[in-house]
């Protein structure tokens, strides 16, 4: 939410529809078992490679 300048509501309607997230719903992988600081970064990541892609 502080890192991209967005409300509360804005960022988690945002994060709900990443790659990220769905990897999180995913239990037969180890995602949910990383720390919150590891999976924000994967989030961070993933923003990245698509503002790159467009």
């Amino acid at each position: 939410m502080e890192k991209s300048n967005l409300s509360f509501p804005d960022a988690m309607g945002k994060f709900y529809h990443s790659k990220t997230y769905k990897a999180l719903q995913n239990t037969e992988n180890t995602l949910w078992a990383e720390s919150a600081g590891y999976i924000a970064d994967r989030y961070y990541e993933e923003q990245e490679e698509a503002q790159i892609n467009k």
